[in-house]
């Protein structure tokens, strides 16, 4: 993007314009996602340069944008960024809102525990910085119970995987070794038959 190249190199006149740009395309087109993204990425420049004013309504479209087309894990991300922008301008109860409604959506739908201990995460943070340490505590408590858990889950998993695996390999040695044992049976029965002929033979 190139509004993000000219951000890098702190170009704010030309990183503003084709964000401009970007969106007015954006919103000329169908694709709502992308323009769900511009919004975002305005936003989060905006607030950037301290100009709140024109960086929460972009946040807030975005997430209008992204339920309008159903899209809950877009939702989710679009009012993580929101929610980050009231943390990074010290609106703590506004954010831990947001937050908050964002973590109810993101577990209601089985999303990755990565995302989720994201939100926690932040959420804990804003709690500290609103001087809410207790909150901030049990939610730090939670997470670390969440990580046992999975800690657990996948461990019995694993365990299961190679129980089985021990189980199949075992059955392929069993039959591998009837195989042989048949083999050498059938070896010796011939064997016998071949030389029983021999002796027949010479004898005639």
């Amino acid at each position: 993007n190139i509004a993000i190249a000219y951000d890098d190199l702190a170009i704010k006149d030309s990183t503003e314009q084709y964000l401009k740009l970007g969106l007015q395309y954006a919103k000329l087109g169908d694709n709502k996602s992308n323009l769900a993204r511009a919004l975002r990425l305005y936003g989060s420049i905006m607030a950037d340069y301290g100009r709140i004013k024109e960086a929460e309504p972009a946040f807030k479209e975005a997430i209008e944008v992204q339920k309008s087309i159903g899209d809950i894990f877009g939702t989710v991300r679009a009012m993580q960024g929101e929610a980050d922008f009231y943390a990074s301008t010290g609106r703590n109860a506004e954010a831990i809102k947001i937050y908050i409604e964002a973590l109810e959506l993101a577990e209601k739908n089985g999303m990755s525990l990565m995302m989720l201990n994201d939100i926690n995460k932040n959420l804990s943070l804003s709690y500290n910085a609103a001087g809410d340490y207790k909150s901030s505590n049990e939610l730090l408590k939670r997470m670390l119970a969440i990580k046992d858990s999975n800690y657990k889950i996948n461990s019995a998993q694993s365990l299961a995987e190679l129980q089985t695996k021990f189980e199949v390999q075992k059955k392929e040695t069993l039959i591998a070794k009837q195989k042989l044992d048949l083999l050498q049976r059938n070896i010796l029965l011939y064997g016998s038959i071949i030389a029983t002929l021999l002796l027949l033979s010479f004898l005639a």
